[in-house]
């Protein structure tokens, strides 16, 4: 009875009116569609994104093809979360964004930063062995220690679908993204066929700290870590020193805070945002 009381009370709070300004994200006046009913719309005002930055991109239709399947098995896959009061992560919009700028700019040597369950991973290193060249990888999992079970488990995910993000911070925001289940593993989204890729290098633990000591030059990365500003722009000064001449950087949650606008205003880069992402690039 006390459990029942206690639900109700809360579906009720987190079910009235916004009391938090949520961020806005730029889609570019995307119409709020069915992401599964219309797969072809989201890659097509992708692919009209980029070329709006590169008059010349072109796509293979094959090679398109292969990125919508891709995307369409990952968001069947996600579906594994609908019972989690944490979320998978990815970007089912944004990633062909980041499959087209690879496409385009032809990296020799990637470097990921954040990879949990593997939802952008899974395109990144698939790209990678297509076209042989070294991936490297930075993680520091989080990884859930248990599953929420009954009414705990429907309360939190009330709470956690209903959570805003107002300014900088995240208030109230209980659902912890790029969480992986207690019965996977890191990168388990990744094809089978892909993890195990004789070019992909794996590091854990702090990126600013590994980067630090890599040797590596990097013409194409792709960041989600640091929801922190001074955080994340510490690590994106650290990745810049580690960039060759010519680089793209992809910020995932960049909306979240200024900390990447300020990166390429500081660099004096231009930027762009699409979605969930910012980037900047330099030819």
């Amino acid at each position: 009875m006390v459990k029942t009381i206690i639900y109700k009370i809360l579906l009720k709070i987190f079910l009235l009116k916004k009391r938090y300004e949520l961020r806005k994200i730029n889609y570019n006046e995307i119409p709020n569609l069915s992401f599964k009913n219309n797969l072809n719309h989201k890659a097509l005002h992708s692919e009209n994104y980029i070329k709006k930055i590169f008059p010349d991109f072109i796509i293979d239709k094959n090679e398109l093809e292969e990125i919508k399947n891709i995307n369409e098995k990952l968001i069947e896959e996600k579906k594994y979360f609908d019972n989690f009061w944490y979320q998978c992560g990815g970007l089912e919009e944004e990633i062909y964004i980041i499959c087209f700028l690879l496409i385009y700019l032809k990296p020799q040597n990637i470097l990921e930063i954040g990879i949990a369950n593997g939802f952008s991973s899974a395109f990144t290193v698939h790209y990678a062995k297509k076209k042989n060249i070294e991936i490297h990888q930075i993680d520091l999992p989080r990884i859930s220690t248990k599953r929420p079970l009954g009414w705990y488990n429907k309360i939190l995910k009330i709470l956690s679908q209903n959570a805003m993000i107002k300014d900088n911070e995240n208030i109230f925001d209980l659902r912890t993204g790029g969480t992986i289940p207690f019965e996977k593993y890191q990168g388990w989204m990744i094809n089978k066929n892909d993890f195990f890729y004789k070019k992909r290098f794996m590091y854990v633990g702090d990126a600013s700290k590994i980067i630090s000591i890599m040797n590596e030059k990097f013409d194409f990365i792709l960041v989600d870590a640091m929801k922190n500003p001074n955080e994340r722009l510490s690590l994106l000064s650290a990745i810049l020193k580690n960039s060759k001449s010519n680089f793209c950087i992809i910020q995932d949650g960049g909306w979240v805070n200024d900390a990447f606008k300020n990166f390429c205003k500081i660099n004096k880069l231009e930027l762009f945002n699409y979605g969930k992402i910012q980037f900047t690039f330099k030819k």
